[in-house]
């Protein structure tokens, strides 16, 4: 089973993508990213589990990053326009690699890729719906042997992070979700974005810390 877990996670974050649009100057908030896997779904949801894989935290100062990292542990990040700093925490200081490393080597958290859904052109779009008291619109991407749903909440709000920015100026909103089904191996995998308007004390001190590079 951990094996099925660990790749639909990898199937499921290959599909994302980051994108830095300019946001307000004294924008602050903090947008946490889970991912949920339901092994033999037909079945029912008593195996499922959630993972929360990455916190994005942005003030005036920059973007960073509290990620789950390859060995189970939680690393901070600074994101930048060309690469990202890992932020070493010791003893309360924190400290930045002088030159940033390629987004092409980031193996946790929130992937940097660029690009609209992996089979855009055929989607077919679907009523809106609510959701959590939200109301979404919907599209839907199918192949012979799986199905994805993507659910766009309309604002007019920017954010330093989003997934699939493109979606942005054709449906006027922010992508926060998208569940996928697989129908040959019966998985579903579920990918959310909540989005707050404050900032945890720890990341606000990492954020305190920072040089601005954005």
């Amino acid at each position: 089973m951990k094996t099925i877990f660990t790749s639909s996670i990898i199937l499921l974050l290959l599909t994302l993508v980051l994108g830095c649009k300019k946001r307000p100057e004294k924008s602050t908030g903090e947008i946490k990213v889970l991912s949920g896997i339901y092994p033999s779904v037909s079945k029912g949801l008593e195996r499922g589990r959630t993972f929360h894989i990455s916190t994005l935290s942005f003030s005036p100062k920059g973007l960073i990053e509290s990620a789950l990292e390859p060995d189970g542990s939680r690393g901070w990040h600074h994101l930048g326009k060309e690469g990202y700093w890992t932020l070493p925490v010791v003893g309360g200081i924190t400290g930045e690699n002088l030159a940033p490393h390629s987004y092409r080597t980031k193996q946790s958290g929130a992937p940097f890729l660029k690009g609209l859904p992996p089979g855009y052109a055929r989607r077919e779009e679907l009523s809106d719906t609510l959701l959590f008291k939200k109301r979404y619109r919907r599209f839907e991407i199918r192949t012979p042997h799986s199905f994805t749903r993507y659910y766009i909440f309309k604002t007019d709000t920017l954010c330093p992070y989003e997934v699939y920015p493109g979606l942005y100026g054709k449906y006027k909103g922010r992508l926060e979700r998208i569940d996928s089904y697989d129908k040959k191996r019966d998985v579903f995998t579920t990918f959310q974005l909540l989005h707050y308007a404050t900032v945890s004390s720890e990341a606000s001190r990492v954020l305190s810390l920072l040089k601005p590079r954005l």
